[in-house]
């Protein structure tokens, strides 16, 4: 196992152990009441996903020579998982618009100023809404973020390729 590999297994295990932490004060659950959509979990999901492929491509590239074709498909490889990581980043945004919908939507509709009970049922229709924007943004920026940094450290090991 080389330097690259191994700190991809560093990385990984901290996010078991986040995720094992998270789980244990509940936060999951809050999650999934926080975000009826569920589309936080799909990203969630994924990336748990592409932190394998990263750890796959992590211990391929690590282990193979320049030049070659394994080591020129793989490459290919890595400028997926760039994307992926930007749909990461997406998914959380269309979050946000999902959340701005329902916050908005009926949210509003017939809202009449003068009765206290239907502004009231109008603004925890709005909470919700709010609570689906800010949970996926929250989730997809940090989901995001955290697949660029191991695509970095495959990346800052890599010997520079002239194309």
């Amino acid at each position: 196992m080389n330097y690259t590999t191994l700190r991809w297994w560093v990385m990984a295990c901290s996010l078991m152990v986040a995720a094992a932490i998270i789980q244990y004060k509940g936060l999951f659950v809050a999650l999934w009441f926080a975000d009826p959509s569920g589309l936080s979990f799909v990203t969630l999901s994924l990336f748990a996903i592409l932190t394998v492929c990263t750890g796959i491509l992590t211990n391929r590239l690590s282990n193979d020579t320049p030049g070659t074709i394994t080591f020129d498909k793989d490459i290919r490889y890595l400028q997926a998982l760039w994307y992926a990581s930007e749909l990461l980043m997406a998914l959380g945004m269309m979050g946000t618009l999902i959340g701005f919908i329902k916050m908005l939507g009926p949210a509003l509709a017939g809202l009449d100023p003068g009765n206290v009970l239907a502004a009231k049922s109008g603004i925890l229709g709005m909470a919700g809404g709010m609570s689906i924007s800010v949970t996926n943004t929250l989730v997809g920026l940090v989901t995001s973020q955290l697949i660029k940094l191991q695509l970095i450290n495959i990346e800052t090991t890599l010997p520079e390729v002239k194309e």
